[in-house]
């Protein structure tokens, strides 16, 4: 039988591991001979090869290479199940499984997989190109559902942030609808303002300002910047140290701001951004990942939204630095060189003490500020609202 013909065999086998057994495909080409399946929730066997070819024909240095890498992927040591559909020459070899509709060379495989020769059918009276053509579609199904479902796995604190921040623009849109201004209903929900941290001891303001944004623009060139990059580096950092470098690229954005200007009110996200930027470059040149042209343009895409970002009114590049500066930071602390392993214990160091500079300066720094028309606004519309207790303390505390 021509190995074109067993191909439709082996997609069949592919199809049933992915449907049945929730593995996922590496690699899946045209002329297809050979495919590769792994997961890592199977102990067991976390790696199978499905191949079409007869023994002599298969390269099984090619095979041990891949397996190798797999392993290192899937973090496993077990070893992978190789099969064939092919019983050509197939008594010569002891380390693959026969399965086609009437055989199965192994026992202990036919009980693990009962139901796995009711997926294969005879290829006699059958259109092969049809059949192959309607597997390979159903396969790319599924491969597209699989890339879907881990994608809003793998970006799911992209997801909460940008959720956080639409929430915050329409409470933003709420406030103003019953006739609050832009400036206090952005105040109101938690916008960065130098007198309600230095007089209120509001340090929670250096963080929420994030999901706050001045306008619909603001907003979307923010969750577009936030999803390009998030894509790429939260699957390679895992969502916690993802978020770390976001959250702490914020607060160091508005901590940089503190230091430099007084009652400038503060909003968005973009210093966490160039938080992410500023470890995404680090990571790009620890992996020659700028080598790669998609990877490439996808980081010219990100450099001309944030430089769109930047010429955006009342933007603060002091914030976008102490952003910048943490990212670059992070860069290195959570790299994964070998040679690397002094400069990172080093850039921890460094980046510690500077950290305990900063909030020293943050809790020392406390200049007089003159109390202004907005604080006294701000108060009235907190008091109009029901909020009397906190009006009362913010009075007590900004007009002193």
């Amino acid at each position: 039988m021509a190995l074109r013909d067993l191909d439709v065999w082996a997609l069949e086998l592919t199809d049933y591991f992915m449907k049945s057994h929730g593995y996922k495909l590496v690699t899946l080409s045209q002329e297809i001979s050979q495919t590769w399946l792994i997961n890592e929730n199977e102990a067991q066997v976390p790696i199978i090869m499905i191949s079409a070819q007869s023994i002599k024909e298969v390269n099984r240095f090619e095979i041990k290479q891949i397996h190798a890498t797999l392993s290192l992927l899937v973090k496993t040591t077990r070893p992978g199940l190789f099969i064939t559909v092919n019983e050509q020459d197939f008594d010569d070899a002891d380390d693959f499984v026969l399965v086609t509709p009437t055989r199965i060379s192994d026992t202990n495989f036919a009980t693990r997989y009962p139901k796995i020769q009711g997926e294969m059918h005879p290829l006699q009276n059958v259109n092969l190109q049809r059949a192959r053509t309607v597997i390979m579609d159903r396969i790319h199904t599924r491969m597209r559902k699989e890339q879907q479902r881990s994608m809003i796995k793998n970006t799911m604190g992209t997801m909460i942030v940008i959720i956080l921040a639409l929430i915050g623009f329409i409470a933003t849109n709420y406030l103003i609808s019953q006739g609050v201004t832009l400036e206090l209903s952005v105040v109101m929900l938690g916008a960065y303002y130098k007198p309600l941290i230095s007089k209120a001891y509001e340090f929670w303001r250096f963080l929420t300002p994030m999901f706050l944004h001045a306008s619909f623009i603001h907003l979307l060139m923010n969750v577009y910047a936030l999803r390009s990059i998030g894509r790429i580096l939260e699957p390679r950092l895992k969502t916690g140290r993802y978020l770390l470098i976001l959250f702490l690229g914020v607060i160091m954005g508005n901590v940089f701001v503190f230091l430099r200007e007084d009652s400038m009110i503060g909003v968005g996200m973009s210093a966490g951004i160039y938080a992410l930027f500023g470890a995404f470059a680090i990571m790009m040149y620890e992996t020659d990942m700028y080598k790669n042209p998609l990877v490439r343009n996808q980081m010219i895409s990100i450099i001309g939204v944030n430089l769109f970002i930047s010429l955006l009114p009342n933007v603060s590049f002091t914030a976008h630095a102490g952003g910048l500066f943490v990212g670059i930071f992070f860069g290195f602390i959570f790299s994964r060189r070998q040679d690397w392993a002094t400069l990172r214990k080093g850039t921890l160091a460094i980046f510690c003490l500077t950290c305990v500079g900063l909030v020293g300066m943050v809790l020392t720094r406390n200049h007089y500020i003159e109390p202004s028309m907005f604080d006294l606004n701000f108060i009235n519309t907190v008091y109009e609202f029901g909020f009397k207790d906190y009006a009362l303390h913010l009075r007590n505390l900004l007009l002193k």
